[in-house]
């Protein structure tokens, strides 16, 4: 498999392009670990194993009696703001979590900016602490931090072996010796930062020892683990909801979850969908639907896949459709983006690349049609540097090689391909985040706790899309105006 070609992966590289005003753009703001808690097999009821996968994530009582109470007394536990019921105590901690995200980004980002930066992770176990790494200059560093960190966000600074451009250096070592892998038979399936424990992991799909073998004369932190490829979250089969917006089911034949409006700005003024760009490969008439009513017609993607290796390697997974008028948002400033249970919607905020550990909801439209919960919440797990993503999990599927997606510590499903991912800071505006395109396995079987989600950055899918030729500038509608920012 020739890796010739590639883009540029690293945070560092990317984190520079800003794609609209107030957007954090640096690295850094994604190089953050999760303490994720492994919770056991999966279960017949979604609903009792996603809210106890949920709390043990954050930290909260997750016993299985106290489970049942939660969801059988909504009285005393009343919140529903992030998807499992909450006390209002534990609604407004997470809240104040998110908040300290948002208020720590520019320190987070000078952090990025120092040598010897390792990343920084959100310990739940310690209320939300946000823990910055360091190779060296530990005593200066924190020095720095403090001067600027605000004065309501606790963090903490600790000495680690690697910096994260080491950790970057293991990380395109390893992803050199893909082709003596497959000599072995073996797939390498993903590259991933643990910043917790400052390594690399590589996932394979063949034996773990033999690929360690291939990787003996490499140097630095890296693990090797048993992994398979991502499928994608399209399928062929909910929402009645009027304008198009964030959550809603689209479908041309299979279908799919929309993300956001966006706007295009190119000399082309007019009103777009935003959803992942592998939804749009293979419309054979390039339609969409809503309802059996025409959302809207195909107008741009980034996505490339292939049955044959070398598989494509592709920066982002993101498309765009051309509104039909009677689906295109009115221009005033009472239009809401998002569509969440119960009809609520919502406005967006500005967009921003979070650390991991980070609170994070998301709304797929195949979830809710499968009677999981629609609205699902947990946090941000790793940032993988590729990750290998195939149509189905047939032999010989079509499959891309997918650079800088973020993982989630919960699960979804086929048609929650193109969902959005936010982070509630307690108050309108969300903050918008990414654009959902892959999960533990397609298809509508039971919850799975201990399973992963995927999702590329927004920012960094609409940088690529201005890369196009001719270039596509599409901003998100973030306001009511869909005003560039």
């Amino acid at each position: 498999m020739s890796r010739s070609g590639r883009t540029q992966r690293s945070w560092r590289r990317w984190g520079q392009h800003a794609v609209s005003k107030g957007v954090t753009t640096t690295s850094v703001m994604l190089l953050v670990a999760a303490a994720a808690t492994s919770v056991g097999a999966q279960g017949s009821d979604p609903e009792f194993d996603h809210a106890k996968e949920f709390r043990q994530s954050m930290g909260f009582e997750a016993g299985d009696a106290y489970l049942r109470e939660s969801l059988a007394h909504p009285e005393r536990f009343p919140s529903d703001a992030w998807g499992v019921p909450l006390t209002n105590a534990e609604t407004n901690e997470l809240y104040r979590r998110s908040r300290m995200v948002l208020d720590a980004s520019d320190t987070v980002a000078e952090a990025g900016r120092m040598d010897g930066f390792a990343g920084v992770y959100m310990d739940h176990d310690r209320d939300g602490r946000l823990v910055f790494q360091f190779s060296k200059g530990v005593q200066a560093a924190e020095q720095a931090i403090a001067a600027s960190m605000p004065s309501d966000v606790d963090f903490g600074v600790r000495k680690v072996d690697y910096s994260l451009e080491e950790l970057d250096a293991v990380g395109e070592d390893l992803l050199s010796r893909a082709d003596s892998l497959l000599d072995q038979d073996i797939q390498l399936v993903s590259l991933r930062y643990d910043i917790q424990d400052n390594r690399v992991v590589a996932a394979v799909d063949g034996s773990p020892s033999s690929a360690e073998r291939v990787f003996e004369d490499v140097s630095g932190a890296f693990v090797v683990e048993a992994g398979e490829a991502a499928v994608l979250d399209a399928c062929n089969d909910v929402t009645d909801c009027r304008p198009a917006k964030g959550g809603i089911r689209i479908n041309d034949g299979k279908f799919c979850t929309a993300a956001v409006v966006g706007k295009r700005t190119d000399g082309t003024a007019h009103r777009v969908l935003i959803t992942a760009g592998h939804c749009l490969q293979g419309n054979a008439d390039g339609t969409w639907k809503h309802k059996g009513e025409v959302v809207g017609t195909d107008e741009a993607r980034i996505w490339q896949q292939s049955s044959n290796q070398p598989y494509p390697t592709i920066p982002a997974d993101i498309g765009i459709i051309d509104l039909d008028d009677g689906f295109r948002p009115a221009s005033d400033s009472n239009n809401k983006f998002i569509f969440t249970n119960g009809g609520t919607v919502y406005r967006f905020g500005d967009l921003v690349n979070p650390p991991t550990d980070t609170p994070v909801c998301t709304i797929g439209a195949g979830s809710e049609d499968i009677g999981w919960p629609a609205k699902r919440c947990g946090k941000i797990e790793a940032y993988y540097i590729v990750r290998l993503t195939c149509q189905n999990a047939g032999t010989d599927p079509p499959c891309a090689w997918v650079e800088i997606s973020v993982s989630v510590d919960f699960d979804s499903t086929g048609g929650d391909s193109g969902a959005p991912y936010w982070i509630d800071p307690g108050s309108s505006p969300y903050t918008l985040i990414g654009i959902h395109t892959h999960s533990h396995e397609d298809g509508d079987g039971p919850y799975h706790t201990g399973k992963e989600g995927w999702y590329v950055s927004m920012t960094r899918s609409l940088h690529y899309l201005s890369q196009k030729s001719p270039p596509v500038i599409v901003h998100a509608c973030i306001d009511g105006n869909c005003s560039a920012p």
